[in-house]
Parts: C-alpha cells; sequence; structure tokens
C-alpha cells in the first residue's frame, strides 16, 4: 500500500496539468449541470456544503454560480488548491485550511 506522502507528491505533481484538462469538464456536460443544478437547489437552506477532494474546483465553483453559495471546495493535494484559485470561489485544502479565493 502506498504511503499518504507518495499520493498527496502523486496529486500534486499532476495538479496544474489536471486542472488545465478539467476546469471546464461541465462545460458539455449537460446532463451533469442538470443534476448539480438539482442538488444545489434541494440543498441550498441545509447548512454548508463540502465538496471533498474537489481537485481545481470546477464543481464546487459550478454550484456557487447556480446559487449554492454555502459552499466550501477541498482537496488533499496544495497543488490542487492553488489551481483551485483559477477556478475560485472557495478551495481549500486539507493541509493548509485557509481558502484559495
Amino acid at each position: 500500500m502506498q504511503e499518504l506522502k507518495d499520493i498527496i507528491d502523486c496529486y500534486d505533481k499532476t495538479a496544474e496539468s489536471y486542472a488545465d484538462k478539467f476546469i471546464n469538464e461541465l462545460d458539455d456536460k449537460h446532463f451533469d449541470q442538470i443534476l448539480l443544478k438539482a442538488f444545489g437547489s434541494q440543498n441550498m437552506n441545509n447548512g454548508r456544503i463540502i465538496d471533498f477532494g474537489c481537485g481545481p474546483g470546477q464543481t464546487t465553483k459550478f454550484l456557487f454560480d447556480n446559487g449554492l453559495q454555502n459552499i466550501l471546495g477541498t482537496d488533499i493535494s496544495t497543488e490542487n488548491g492553488k489551481s483551485g484559485n483559477r477556478s475560485k470561489p472557495k478551495t481549500s485544502n486539507l493541509n493548509n485550511p485557509t481558502c484559495c479565493s
């Protein structure tokens, strides 16, 4: 089994290329957009939503942009959090709990 630090290191090393590839992935996923909008509207008043493993934050941003204002994206990779700066709104990291926005 891999050590946790090795897994995090792997995610950190690939974060920027992953963000470049997937930051706009929802643009052409119309069914995913419908599901995410329904999720957002059903959970708008249910407290904070946390997107664990948000990567660069594309899903977190989509939900935020569609009215789910009380949302936090978090990822184990510090580099994913930095990549998330491009997508906003608030992304965080389990190793660094400050928001990247």
